[in-house]
């Protein structure tokens, strides 16, 4: 970790592949988040389904939610570590 980086409170990652049925509700509990300051993460595990399409909706609106999208299809706990490899 680089010490003279100012780190968020805390980090919300939420994983998703082919999530496209409850995605967007997942993401407006992500935004709701009150507790300052936060960095919000979706996590997107080369999903087949309309998610990425979904969340970049939400990353126009809202552009402190950021998306990562794994490389290749792993577990969603890899995919949580790797979109935030300083934790």
């Amino acid at each position: 970790m680089d010490p003279r980086r100012t780190y968020p409170a805390y980090v919300l990652i939420t994983p998703a592949r082919n999530a496209d049925a409850f995605i967007e509700k997942t993401i407006e509990s992500m935004i709701d988040q009150t507790a300052p300051p936060v960095e919000r993460v979706l996590a997107d595990d080369r999903s087949t389904d309309r998610t990425a399409e979904i969340v970049s909706r939400y990353l126009v609106q809202y552009p402190w939610v950021e998306m990562v999208q794994a490389g290749l299809n792993r577990r969603c706990s890899e995919v949580s570590v790797s979109c935030y490899p300083e934790s």
